[in-house]
């Protein structure tokens, strides 16, 4: 039995392929080498990136070019349009017409915005929500869920200008180690003393009634999130326990979200502020007034406003910290 030589043998003391006398070698080892293995040490390899740059440093130049030519010839109907106003043919007077027209509607949209913003800031700190926060009006307008706290304030104030409000109260929680709970609106009103939780959120929120998280989905650059949220109503029926702790009261229930939200529930705690308005007017009266000013001493007594900002603080820590 004869034995065939291998094609190849590989020499150990110097790690070559060596090829026997009358064998071809496979195609993928005659491939001839790219010149760019050969290049000198430390030279950049010249691949499709640096192709691409060079294509877009070309056109930003071009556009760099473009630009200033127009620029130029802006410059130089404007001065023709001061010196010698004859000398402009059709089309000089039609770019500076354009031109006055596009800036003259920036210039209106700005003194528009900025006519708006100022109203509205006069009318922020004419509010009661400014004078029992104190926060500026350019923090609050830029926080969605503190700007409907307001809007919310100002409607009851408007709508309702005797009721009394307090403001993102802090509750001391009874039995409980460096716990509180904080209320986002709290009405004082013949009919009842009304906790306020106010939800503004841009999207579809949907989640059920005993359902302890709920869940809010918006477009977000083209793509579907959802974000999920404690049910506001359980959150405030608990504010409502706190409080019973303390006070007695005839407490309601009141969950409110902006216009920016769709949701469609039967919820009896969620209303708007028209269907706010109507129960405050359809129900029995159960307090005077005399009545109300004992609940709010009572309750005043266990408020630990102090406490918001390190109530905020743990709250946000114990968030990120278990998120």
């Amino acid at each position: 039995m004869t034995l065939t030589p291998p094609l190849f043998s590989f020499e150990k003391e110097d790690a070559r392929l060596e090829i026997k006398e009358g064998m071809t070698m496979p195609k993928h080892i005659t491939k001839k080498r790219s010149t760019n293995s050969r290049r000198r040490p430390g030279s950049k390899r010249q691949g499709k990136g640096n192709h691409r740059f060079k294509v877009r440093l070309v056109l930003s130049l071009v556009a760099i070019v473009i630009v200033v030519q127009i620029a130029v010839f802006i410059f130089n109907q404007f001065k023709t349009l001061f010196t010698d106003p004859a000398a402009l043919n059709l089309f000089g007077w039609l770019v500076i017409t354009l031109l006055i027209l596009f800036f003259g509607f920036f210039i209106t949209r700005f003194l528009r915005s900025f006519i708006k913003q100022r109203t509205m800031k006069r009318t922020y700190e004419a509010s009661l929500y400014y004078r029992v926060t104190k926060r500026p009006f350019k923090e609050v307008r830029h926080e969605p869920g503190s700007f409907y706290e307001y809007e919310v304030s100002k409607a009851i104030e408007s709508r309702f200008p005797k009721m009394v409000q307090w403001i993102n109260p802090v509750f001391k929680r009874k039995n409980a180690l460096n716990e509180y709970a904080e209320v986002d609106i709290l009405c004082f009103h013949p009919t009842g003393l009304y906790l306020i939780e106010c939800k503004d959120y841009n999207g579809y929120v949907y989640g059920g009634a005993k359902s302890a998280i709920w869940t809010v989905g918006y477009l977000n650059g083209g793509y579907k999130k959802t974000y999920e949220f404690q049910n506001p109503v359980i959150q405030n029926g608990n504010h409502i326990k706190d409080l019973s702790n303390h006070v007695k009261a005839q407490y309601h229930n009141v969950v409110m979200f902006s216009d920016r939200t769709t949701i469609d529930t039967d919820i009896p705690a969620i209303h708007t502020m028209e269907s706010f308005e109507r129960i405050l007017k359809d129900r029995p009266e159960v307090y005077n007034a005399s009545d109300l000013t004992s609940l709010m001493r009572d309750l005043e007594q266990v408020r630990a406003d102090e406490a918001r900002d390190d109530h905020i603080r743990r709250l946000r820590y114990n968030q990120s910290k278990y998120a």
